[in-house]
Order: C-alpha cells, then structure tokens, then sequence
C-alpha cells in the first residue's frame, strides 16, 4: 500500500471498533501468545533499515531545492509509540502459526540544505533475517516550524504521519492485523485503521471524533 488511509473507502462508523475477545469458537480455544520481540541489536538494526530505506525514496521524490537531506547530529530515536518527533515504533505481528515478522514506524526529523526541519515519516514491515521487506505506507515529509507541524507545500507527498501501532488478533486466525494511527496535519484529523499484514490491504478504518493535537 502506498497512499494514506482512507476513511472514505470504509464504512461510516465512529468509534472505531477495531477488534473483540472471544474465548472460543464452539468447543475449540483460540487462545494465542503474543509474538516475540526481537532482541535489542535486531531492533536497531531494523530500525536503522527502514530510516535508510525512508531516506533513498525521498531522496528521489523531493524536489531538488530539498536535497540532499541532512539527519541531525547526535540524533537517536526514541523507542516510544506516544512520542511524535524523533521517535521509532517496534511491533512483532503474527503473519502465520509460528511466523513472526516486524512492522517499523518511524517519525524523524531532517535538515534540507536552506535549513528547513522537516519530519519525515514511514511504516515498513521487515522479516526477522531482513532478508524481505514491504513498504506499508510510504515516506512522507512535514515541515516543523516553531514546534508546531504543517504541510510542506514543495515536498509532493500528503501531510501524514503514523503512530501508536498495534498487532490485533484476526478472528479465529493464525495471523494479526496491524493497528496504526493516521494523523493528517493540514486537516487536523485522525484514522485509525487495521491493515492486513501480508496482502497491505486495509480491512478496517474509521475517523476519530474532535480536532488533533501534533502533540
């Protein structure tokens, strides 16, 4: 999947209802453990790839005027869902009995060379070996200014970014939907939606009630 999250092509609800509990169909449990998290060095390292990934596709899609980016010295990413800027998201999601892989989200800042800051966005989902990867939702850049973010008018890509993700049991499945927050700056607005991890296809979203805070 490569664009936003689309409230309009899901059903009107408010809410959302993203998911239930149901101790057993019929006679039969369905009862799961949670997935591993991965260890700490395999945790940077993921996260180190889907910042590198982020950077080579804004490096081509930007104009030239914002290229080459630049990432602040001394920058590290905090490993926090609730943090906007400067941070990263690690979720082991279930995808089959057994198969475990890891969607990152990353919310960072960047530097263009006439000293704009700008937050740069994306979501990946990496196996365990990093040997296959899938772009959920594309990179995407904001213009922070004054603390506050905004549309950056020249960067040709939609004002989102993505956060608090979530693995959420499929009904009766051996495999999990990934949660995830949509905030879209230039609207002031929040989807929460569930994507289907192996096909990227979004199976259930819904907008959130009230205006947004970027913090």
């Amino acid at each position: 999947m490569s664009g936003p999250i689309s409230g309009s092509r899901a059903p009107s609800l408010r809410g959302p209802i993203v998911g239930s509990f149901q101790e057993a169909y019929g006679n039969e449990s369905r009862w799961r453990d949670p997935p591993p998290r991965p260890s700490p060095a395999l945790e940077e390292e993921l996260i180190a790839r889907t910042a590198r990934d982020m950077d080579s596709v804004l490096a081509v899609r930007l104009p030239r005027s914002a290229t080459p980016l630049e990432t602040p010295g001394g920058q590290r990413l905090m490993i926090d869902p609730l943090e906007d800027i400067d941070a990263a998201e690690v979720v082991p999601v279930w995808v089959g009995t057994d198969q475990v892989r890891y969607a990152i989200a990353i919310r960072a800042r960047r530097h263009t060379p006439s000293g704009e800051t700008l937050l740069a966005s994306t979501v990946m989902i990496w196996s365990a070996d990093t040997s296959w990867r899938q772009t959920v939702l594309s990179p995407t850049v904001m213009l922070l200014r004054n603390g506050q973010l905004r549309e950056f008018e020249s960067a040709g890509t939609l004002p989102l970014y993505w956060r608090r993700l979530d693995a959420i049991s499929g009904f009766g499945m051996d495999r999990d939907y990934l949660f995830i927050e949509q905030v879209d700056v230039a609207a002031q607005s929040v989807i929460w939606g569930a994507i289907e991890v192996r096909s990227n296809e979004v199976v259930g979203a819904a907008e959130v009630g009230g205006v947004c805070s970027d913090r």
